[in-house]
């Protein structure tokens, strides 16, 4: 049997460390210039212009109900569908 193993990248939430699969990560930004959109639920904080793509950015922490913090680390996701920054409190290892 072959085994292959999945590289991850492991980022922050507060006091929980979360994974993902490190081959959907597009980039890590430090700052985004983020643009509000009107009726979105809490969780979402704006779109920006990520190498010339609008990308929406969530605030994990905000989705799970945690307490606000100050803006952290935005991992970049790619799918076939798009990317979606996903405001984290940092990067923890890859």
């Amino acid at each position: 049997q072959r085994s292959e193993k999945m590289n991850c990248l492991v980022y922050r939430i507060h006091e929980s460390l979360y994974a993902v699969d490190a081959g959907t990560v597009k980039g890590v930004e430090n700052t985004l210039n983020l643009h509000p959109i009107p009726g979105q639920p809490s969780f979402v904080e704006g779109v920006a212009d990520v190498r010339g793509l609008m990308t929406p950015a969530v605030s994990v922490g905000r989705f799970f109900n945690l307490p606000p913090k100050s803006r952290g680390t935005a991992l970049i996701i790619g799918s076939d569908f798009g990317q979606v920054a996903y405001i984290t409190d940092g990067v923890e290892a890859i």
